[in-house]
């Protein structure tokens, strides 16, 4: 992953791959949650480790995501 990359993350949200890839890799991503409670959790850890700008959380269960993505 490179900082021009954009992840798309599907399945649990618990922020650790938005936690790393921000902050290793400086890439954006965008995570689908199955759960309410995953996705309130990742709105606090993202918001704590600054990294709102780079990271995009979606309150959708991730199996109704609709389109295509390169990686």
């Amino acid at each position: 992953m490179i900082e021009d990359d954009h992840l798309l993350k599907a399945g649990s949200v618990w922020a650790g791959l938005n936690i790393f890839t921000g902050t290793n890799c400086g890439c954006k991503v965008t995570s689908a949650r199955i759960s309410d409670a995953q996705f309130k959790f990742a709105q606090e850890v993202i918001k704590t480790k600054g990294l709102k700008k780079k990271t995009t959380l979606l309150n959708q269960d991730y199996r109704l995501l609709i389109g295509k993505c390169k990686k």
